[in-house]
């Protein structure tokens, strides 16, 4: 919302004059951006405005899917996970801290909250990610910075898995990124530089070997 400036966007809410249901959906994406999902969907649910996309629908689902989320905390991370991915929890509470100082010292942005979601199935990773199973399939996806939050598709349901700390720290650049640009970035900078990078939390060194 307003470009991930949260903050800003907040305070724009509370101080212009707005309907109810203009303060109450927008409050609502504010809501759903931080990851409060039925909240969002409290907010939006008798709202009638119309946009190209079905927030509503969505905060709905959203809202079902993550009531059987187990929520952790890991340094400045939220983690969210079904209890069948629970022991990734544990190796990722290990290198949070790495991903989350690195990156944040590299790209001087630090972050208070960050919503990390692992997904159990392809179903509700294609949902939450808006991503379609075409898209995914073409392109091999399993994981977005999206909605200001990082989501991933479970390596337990790849035959061999993936590395998915890189991954996590990739996707954590591109959320980085888009809170100090407001996303106003060329898209193959953007990717370069998650790429590049994505290895930062081993080391600074590791990058340019």
């Amino acid at each position: 919302i307003l470009n991930y400036q949260f903050e800003k966007a907040a305070d724009e809410i509370s101080e212009q004059n707005l309907l109810s249901a203009q303060k109450n959906f927008l409050e609502s994406l504010l809501h759903g951006y931080r990851g409060n999902y039925a909240e969002a969907y409290k907010r939006i649910k008798d709202t009638d405005i119309k946009t190209d996309f079905d927030w509503k629908n969505y905060f709905k689902k959203m809202a079902e899917i993550s009531l059987n989320f187990i929520e952790k905390k890991s340094g400045i991370f939220t983690v969210r996970f079904y209890s069948q991915d629970k022991v990734m929890f544990l190796f990722f509470d290990e290198i949070s801290n790495k991903i989350s100082s690195e990156v944040s010292n590299f790209f001087r942005i630090k972050e208070k909250n960050v919503i990390f979601e692992i997904y159990p199935d392809k179903e509700k990773f294609l949902f939450a990610s808006t991503l379609s199973e075409e898209e995914l399939n073409r392109s091999g996806t399993v994981a977005i910075a999206k909605f200001g939050r990082l989501m991933i598709l479970s390596p337990r349901l790849l035959p061999y898995g993936y590395n998915w700390q890189n991954t996590v720290c990739h996707e954590f650049i591109h959320h980085i990124i888009a809170r100090k640009t407001a996303l106003n970035i060329p898209l193959f900078l953007n990717e370069g530089l998650a790429k590049t990078f994505e290895i930062i939390w081993l080391g600074r060194g590791h990058v340019f070997t």
